[in-house]
């Protein structure tokens, strides 16, 4: 079967990417022919720019010139990080794709996984049709695959439009229970399924990466997506209690330096699993972070401030909701080992299901 992929394959984030290298990788060992559509408006393409003049636009004020000053400030270090991301991209991403255009063909398009379907700050605040099935493509079959509204905001109209455009959808197969909920709102049938991450087992990442076991000290890996989440000097002392060193991801360059603490600024997605992989235990405010903790059997808190449904909701699959910690919690609990004979035998479950779900939408119909 030939098909083709609509995500956001050319984001600069970690998560974004190994995303939509796990789709493609999981179809293609099925055997079926795999590409991404090359759809990368100006909008996203100005988000990962070493200066985004495009936060001027934003609505929110205060919030957007500070977000434009640090662009500003941090102009060399996003280029550098720019460059890096560039060149995973171009190793593991356009060697698979198809250009955007009217005459390709496909069997299936699968639109997701990510947050295709938030709404676009570079748009006015306004869903992209584009990721609706509302554009110039030409397939049998239109479905979804774990995508994601992010943070759900809804009126009437976005109701309307969800509708309208999903209607056309064989199968509608999303992330989170909370977009689960509102699809059904607007009469549209969909199913929960796993993040395609997830979809991968630990062995199928290692191979993918040839991942190996390096011989350091034990570290805590601190990966703080939404930054301030929590206090550093409570990730600190949890650090020094269980006598670990502390190696710090965040979703940009940050240009801190602190002795003893290693920040690592320029990771591409490839080091990103890799540090997952040889972390002795893992605090993150990420999805994908507890995403890569749970496959590799680590020890971990989540703490969200915000757009933590997507957390929740595979934490309460895996019966693991005791470890979303309130990000202004004072000091970090010691608790049980996670038992991973169980979380490995629920998540395996769980992958049986959405590998059950997408094959099943592969062999759709198109409604008409």
């Amino acid at each position: 079967m030939k098909i083709g992929i609509l995500t956001y394959h050319r984001s600069q984030n970690f998560g974004a990417l190994l995303q939509a290298l796990a789709l493609r990788n999981f179809l293609a060992k099925l055997g079926h022919k795999v590409d991404f559509i090359d759809y990368w408006p100006d909008y996203h393409k100005n988000l990962y720019s070493p200066i985004n003049w495009d936060l001027l636009k934003m609505p929110e004020g205060i919030r957007s010139l500070y977000y434009f000053a640090r662009n500003i400030l941090l102009y060399r270090s996003r280029q550098r990080r720019s460059s890096i991301f560039k060149a995973f991209i171009s190793n593991h991403i356009l060697n698979h794709t198809h250009p955007y255009n009217k005459e390709e063909k496909f069997d299936t398009i699968i639109y997701g996984s990510d947050q295709i379907w938030r709404k676009q700050n570079g748009l006015g605040n306004k869903f992209n049709p584009v990721y609706f099935g509302d554009n110039i493509l030409t397939t049998k079959n239109t479905i979804s695959y774990a995508a994601s509204m992010g943070v759900i905001h809804s009126d009437e109209d976005d109701k309307k439009f969800l509708k309208e455009k999903l209607s056309k959808f064989s199968k509608v197969l999303v992330r989170e229970s909370s977009l689960c909920d509102l699809l059904r709102e607007c009469d549209i049938d969909s199913s929960v399924v796993l993040d395609p991450t997830l979809l991968l087992s630990q062995d199928d990442w290692i191979e993918t990466f040839d991942l190996k076991i390096e011989d350091q000290p034990d570290y805590l890996l601190f990966y703080d997506l939404q930054m301030g989440n929590i206090d550093f000097a409570v990730v600190k002392q949890f650090a020094e209690e269980h006598d670990l060193k502390v190696k710090v991801l965040t979703g940009e360059p940050c240009n801190k330096k602190e002795p003893g603490i290693e920040y690592l600024d320029y990771a591409d997605p490839e080091m990103f699993v890799a540090l997952f992989y040889n972390a002795k235990f893992v605090l993150t405010s990420s999805y994908h972070g507890l995403v890569f903790s749970l496959l590799f059997n680590k020890e971990f808190y989540t703490f969200f401030k915000y757009n933590k449904g997507r957390a929740e909701s595979l934490l309460k699959k895996l019966s693991l909701t005791e470890r979303m910690l309130d990000p202004q919690i004072e000091k970090i609990p010691n608790m049980l080992s996670i038992d991973y004979n169980v979380v490995n035998f629920l998540l395996k479950m769980e992958r049986a299901k959405s590998i059950q779900m997408l094959t099943e939408a592969l062999s759709s119909t198109i409604h008409s």
